[in-house]
């Protein structure tokens, strides 16, 4: 099934996406990777077969060990597109040859909570204070007064810092395994709006193939849960028109 045109004028992108997205899952298939779409992607593969009409991008999430396999792997089995850690704290994926667009695939890990819930905010408190200081481009009209407040100080910090060093750091934040929970996941290279929520480990342990577009993804066996968590229990009805439009917070 090809992407179909259609009034939020976002063909070509999604045309991308999907090329760059279907890198990916071949490196998984053929690397015995295992991952889940997340989010609006697996939202897509469950209400639409494929890429919300609206959607710009697309999101896998995997173990920690499952990401660091794929970053390793990728190259290997794709001449099209790389691995991308530089541009911002998500790892992505990109087009090699930067002429054929700025296309990217959010690739986000699921990682144990802390077993200690104060050091467990606290380590949050940590990520969306790194985040502010490596965001770009922010548009702070589609923030609070508080949160814009708060994203021009970090955003000031950030460029006191180099952003190399900030990098590290969140790297280092996000897979820290000490002192954890094995039985209790979040993400956290997600935004904001994703960083308190707690998942079950078996969010991870099984999956099932689903029509996207003209191939295949896999989604948790968990996706109904997950789905709600994210967008309630009336996910499979499409929102109002007025609210048909990206919703990422994650600067680009």
């Amino acid at each position: 099934m090809a992407i179909q045109d259609n009034e939020y004028g976002l063909k070509d992108v999604q045309e991308k996406l999907l090329l760059l997205t279907k890198e990916v899952l071949k490196t998984c298939r053929e690397e015995d990777i295992p991952y889940t779409a997340l989010a609006g992607t697996m939202l897509g593969a469950v209400r639409e077969k494929g890429m919300i009409p609206w959607d710009d991008d697309v999101d896998l999430v995997f173990t920690h060990e499952a990401l660091e396999k794929l970053i390793l792997a990728l190259p290997k089995h794709s001449s099209l597109c790389e691995i991308n850690q530089t541009d911002t704290w998500v790892t992505r994926a990109v087009f090699r040859d930067q002429s054929l667009g700025n296309e990217f695939v959010d690739l986000f890990q699921l990682v144990p909570v802390y077993q200690n819930a104060t050091r467990q905010k606290l380590r949050i408190l940590r990520l969306k204070l790194l985040q502010g200081m490596l965001k770009r481009n922010v548009q702070y009209e589609r923030f609070s007064t508080l949160r814009k407040i708060q994203l021009f100080i970090t955003g000031l910090m950030g460029k006191c810092l180099p952003r190399n060093w900030v990098l590290k750091r969140y790297r280092r934040l996000a897979a820290d395994a000490e002192s954890c929970d094995p039985n209790r996941l979040f993400i956290p290279d997600g935004p904001f709006a994703f960083l308190k929520a707690v998942y079950p480990a078996q969010v991870m342990k099984n999956f099932t193939l689903m029509p996207f577009e003209d191939t295949e993804i896999s989604v948790s066996t968990e996706y109904d849960a997950m789905l709600k968590m994210f967008y309630g229990d009336t996910y499979m009805q499409r929102p109002p028109e007025k609210d048909r439009h990206s919703t990422h917070d994650a600067q680009r």
